[in-house]
């Protein structure tokens, strides 16, 4: 779990430097670009909600 929400912190601030790099010019990469981060997110956000869900239960169910 902390392995998993390590990646996520790195993702997030990879992603951060590259947008003000990146996505403030104007270039024909710019909207796969765009694409390509929200779709990212998109996925990281589902992995963290997965993630609540999972450790919200109880131990006795994640044992199980």
């Amino acid at each position: 779990m902390i392995d998993g929400l390590e990646l996520v912190f790195k993702l997030i601030a990879k992603s951060e430097v590259i947008e003000r790099l990146y996505l403030r010019r104007q270039s024909m990469l710019q909207l796969p670009l765009y694409r390509s981060i929200v779709t990212l997110y998109t996925s990281v956000l589902a992995s963290l909600l997965e993630s609540h869900r999972y450790f919200s239960q109880k131990s006795i169910k994640r044992i199980a």
